[in-house]
């Protein structure tokens, strides 16, 4: 969530970016120039003073007392270099005057307008919400703020180049401000953030229409050399005094609808509702709660088997994450995952997840289950770090596991961001005899095709495409062309979310190497699953 400090703190403070006030900053120099201007003024004018009573004088010294007339000569000249000395002095007051009028609008355009797009930055906009919010309880009138938030513009950086990021966001700026009325504003806050002032509007209905103008405008293509990109935008509206009474909470509301709109979807707007402010402190307040559980480790590990499909038995596990509240209980993944993801608390989990599992599997080892296989989850972010494969290795070497039955697993959508990235971090891995699985195959984009470009080992088939595999065919074909092509290119193939004998029974005759599902197990703590390894059954004939 893409809050902001308090507006209301900033607008007080008063400070440019050269650390001083405006009061500060000018009233010095207005001082020392109006000194020095006055005593130029005075100056000038007593000697103009001087030279005239000088003229008097010497009409009235005779001719014949040269010596006194060679005195007034030369007070004479003294008084008339030093009014040309007081001209100068004036004429260079004059110019620094005039200089620093403009140095004024330099510093003021600097203080309150975006170097970038010109326009009105974040310090602009507290100070004239201010003056709106006033004029707006002077007239019974309402005021709008939407939020905007450019969607993927990143991608936008990381692909093409800064310059073109920059020469789009100026496109933006003009394009909004292109559709607004004349008594409204578009400031550029930072990044891709901009925030449109709407006041005298009478209420939402208002505030939506010029939001719609906005949205529609951007979805023609932005030219850069010669080049079109499509950039769409989410949008947050908040309205003063409806929503809020103040100005800190009024950005904060109409920031968490645009958020809303992002979660939507993106490319479209929302409208601040009360229920937002509540499930935003519960997110708070989970998040809180998630940094001091990695403290006080309130996280556990729970393990699903993997059943080999012609044997029965148990192959391997999955290591699942749970996370023991001490309230609040037992909390699944899915609750706190993505709260993990977005605050980027899930490199530590992640780090942690991986030394728990492979420190279990160590231990394992030690009581003579040699060749139970781990399967651990490796998220988005985590396979983004520069040291990944550093931390796994270290890892390895700090438990004493044997790399060979470790099976780290990443999405395919995580696998397609970076294909040549992929492709590095998993060679390299594969050259330390680590396992690759591509978890939810089908889900994303890729095509098997790519399947052959991918150092991996297991392909997953999605429990999406188990559950209707007995009754639709198009699902029932996708199932198998997975398993062929994958033994084609000796690849192994493990099918998630088996929970019938119909989709077991398909998936064997289909030749599948690997099951996991609740038909065999939920995942279990650690005392429980070590019971049925202990046991080494066979899962297929304990079921029947």
């Amino acid at each position: 969530m893409k809050l902001r400090g308090n507006p209301k703190n900033k607008t007080n403070s008063k400070k440019n970016r050269t650390g001083f006030s405006e009061k500060e900053l000018y009233s010095n120099n207005k001082i020392y120039f109006g000194i020095v201007t006055t005593g130029a003024v005075l100056l000038l004018s007593t000697l103009i003073y001087i030279i005239s009573k000088i003229l008097t004088w010497e009409k009235n010294i005779p001719s014949q007392n040269k010596e006194l007339l060679k005195g007034m000569n030369s007070l004479k000249n003294i008084s008339a270099r030093l009014v040309i000395f007081a001209i100068i002095l004036f004429i260079i007051i004059t110019l620094l005057i005039i200089s620093q009028e403009k140095d004024k609008k330099k510093i003021f355009q600097l203080a309150y307008y975006d170097n970038l797009t010109k326009l009105p930055n974040r310090r602009f906009f507290e100070d004239i919400l201010q003056k709106f919010i006033e004029e707006s309880e002077k007239f019974k009138q309402k005021v709008g703020l939407v939020y905007i938030d450019l969607d993927n513009f990143k991608v936008v950086n990381d692909t093409l180049s800064h310059t073109v990021g920059d020469g789009i966001l100026r496109q933006v700026g003009d394009l909004i401000k292109g559709t607004l009325r004349q008594s409204d504003m578009v400031c550029r806050f930072e990044g891709d953030e901009f925030v449109v002032l709407l006041p005298g509007i009478s209420g939402r209905n208002d505030a939506m229409n010029i939001v719609k103008r906005m949205i529609n405008i951007l979805q023609a293509p932005f030219i850069s050399n010669e080049k079109k990109f499509y950039i769409t935008a989410s949008m947050g509206i908040a309205i003063y005094p409806d929503d809020a009474e103040d100005i800190d909470t009024i950005l904060q509301y109409s920031n968490m609808a645009m958020n809303r709109a992002k979660e939507n979807g993106k490319n479209t707007y929302s409208l601040f509702e009360s229920h937002m402010n509540i499930k935003l402190l519960e997110k708070y307040e989970l998040e809180e709660d998630l940094r001091q559980a990695i403290k006080k480790q309130e996280l556990i590990l729970y393990y699903q088997p993997q059943i080999d499909i012609k044997t029965g038995k148990m192959v391997g596990v999955e290591a699942l994450i749970r996370w023991n509240h001490p309230t609040k209980g037992l909390i699944p993944p899915m609750k706190f995952i993505p709260l993990a993801e977005e605050t980027g608390l899930i490199i530590p989990i992640g780090e942690w997840v991986l030394r728990t599992a492979c420190s279990q599997s160590s231990k394992w080892t030690k009581k003579g289950f040699e060749n139970l296989r781990i399967s651990v989850n490796l998220s988005a972010k985590q396979f983004q770090q520069p040291d990944l494969v550093e931390m796994i290795v270290g890892i390895l070497k700090e438990t004493n596991m044997r790399p060979e039955l470790l099976d780290l697993e990443i999405t395919e959508s995580v696998a397609m961001m970076d294909l040549d990235l992929t492709k590095r971090v998993l060679q390299h891995l594969r050259s330390k005899k680590i396992n690759i699985s591509l978890d939810d195959f089908g889900t994303g984009y890729s095509s098997l095709n790519y399947l052959k470009q991918l150092p991996i080992n297991t392909v997953k088939i999605d429990k999406t495409f188990v559950d209707n595999i007995t009754d639709d065919v198009s699902q029932q074909t996708i199932a198998k062309a997975v398993i062929d092509l994958s033994h084609n290119m000796d690849l192994y193939v493990t099918a998630e979310g088996v929970e019938t004998w119909e989709q077991f029974t398909f998936l064997k005759f289909q030749k599948c190497d690997k099951v996991q599902g609740y038909l065999f197990s939920t995942p279990l703590p650690l005392d429980e699953i070590e019971k049925i390894i202990s046991q080494d059954k066979g899962f297929i004939e304990k079921s029947n």
